[in-house]
């Protein structure tokens, strides 16, 4: 109720208006269905289905304009800098996801367990790519990120601060799950930034529940914000986003419940390997519009959404490999950001080769793409003898 009186006193005239065609029309509907059971009438009953119908389709209707008034209205009124807004760094200094990628992949052939690697063992990719891969994802973060590199021009977003974590100690915490209901199946994720909705490096409690994905802020005052799962088709992958390891994430800096309960989700930093240069950078998963996550919130994500995983970039778009290959290579990603460990990256790789010894691509082809999987270390010899081996018996039946 307060919701509908809020809307009706703050909305725009477009809401306004669906809001209260929908109340008409489901007072109609349920006004028509009492008189036909009164009457007994069978036109009265036909009416109300109508009117229902009507009802249903306006919710809906209402749902989605209110939905693109709020992040619209968000959007225009903000206009900070995330990249700018550097918070953390003397805590919790996370490891290169470069080296335990590397790790993690060269071990798939032996589930659980690890081999380690150096800092060049993800590099026979590029070089089979020549320069195509860090140039695209480079050209990828120049357009959607631009304007994270004017920093500090305009007004910010504040970001949780070591006084505001401290507030939230176990008895809020436990008093806010309650009134915001958050469900028991609930996942903890952490918010890297949202231009539109003025969010930066922030807490959060993630849930499915009547067909929507919540997300449960924990600001200076939590807030509590809804999105259709119709709405996040996907979760997408933002590559080497500016990043300043020692001073991101302020709030994390002392012992505090925020940060014994979120700590480990905080992002990994990639270093720049250039000498002189002490540029640093984090690989973020975005949904919606512009809600980025940290790398290590994003298993979270893949759990509770179950949607695609699109990367952009010269191996993905190129028609030199098939859909197997760029399958593996995006599981190697998630792999090497600790968005899946090495038994889920053995799990993906299995389904991924599995369904291309099915396929019906020419041996000559199934081959090759194996070939090309383990000289960019995203499989081993092992891994290829086994589902060469599946291909073979699927052939001769």
């Amino acid at each position: 109720m307060d919701k509908i009186l809020n809307t009706l006193k703050y909305g725009s005239a477009t809401v306004k208006r669906d809001l209260i065609i929908t109340i008409l029309s489901g007072l109609t509907a349920i006004g028509m269905l009492i008189s036909a059971i009164i009457t007994g009438q069978m036109l009265l009953f036909f009416v109300a289905i109508i009117f229902a119908f009507i009802t249903i389709s306006m919710v809906q209707t209402f749902r989605i304009h209110s939905m693109d008034e709020e992040v619209k209205q968000n959007f225009d009124d903000n206009s900070e800098n995330l990249s700018g807004n550097k918070s953390l760094g003397k805590k919790k200094a996370s490891k290169s996801t470069t080296n335990h990628a590397a790790d993690n992949s060269s071990s798939i052939g032996k589930k659980g367990k690890k081999e380690k690697i150096d800092d060049n063992s993800s590099k026979d990719l590029e070089d089979n790519f020549a320069d195509e891969i860090d140039s695209a994802n480079e050209n990828i973060d120049k357009e959607a990120y631009a304007d994270n590199q004017s920093v500090h021009t305009e007004k910010v977003t504040k970001v949780l601060s070591i006084e505001t974590a401290k507030n939230y100690n176990k008895k809020v915490i436990k008093k806010v799950v309650h009134k915001y209901k958050v469900k028991r199946d609930h996942r903890k994720v952490i918010v890297d930034n949202c231009k539109s909705l003025k969010i930066s490096q922030t807490p959060a409690f993630a849930w499915i529940a009547n067909k929507e994905f919540n997300l449960l802020l924990l600001e200076s005052e939590p807030r509590h914000l809804t999105f259709p799962l119709y709405s996040l088709r996907n979760i997408r992958y933002m590559k080497k986003q500016p990043a300043n390891p020692e001073i991101e994430y302020p709030a994390f800096e002392s012992k505090n419940m925020i940060s014994d309960m979120f700590g480990e989700l905080l992002p990994d930093y990639v270093h720049s390997t250039v000498v002189g240069d002490v540029s640093a950078y984090k690989n973020l998963y975005c949904i919606g519009s512009d809600i980025c996550f940290t790398n290590r919130s994003a298993g979270s994500l893949f759990d509770l959404l179950g949607v695609e995983f699109v990367v952009e970039d010269k191996v993905t778009t190129s028609n030199k490999v098939n859909v197997y290959f760029k399958d593996a290579y995006k599981a190697n990603i998630m792999l090497r950001d600790n968005v899946i460990d090495a038994n889920g990256y053995a799990d993906k790789i299995s389904t991924i080769l599995d369904g291309m010894a099915r396929s019906t691509i020419s041996y000559n082809e199934f081959k090759d793409t194996l070939n090309l999987m383990i000289r960019n270390k995203l499989i081993t010899q092992e891994f290829a003898t086994h589902f060469m081996g599946v291909r073979d018996d699927l052939s001769s039946k």
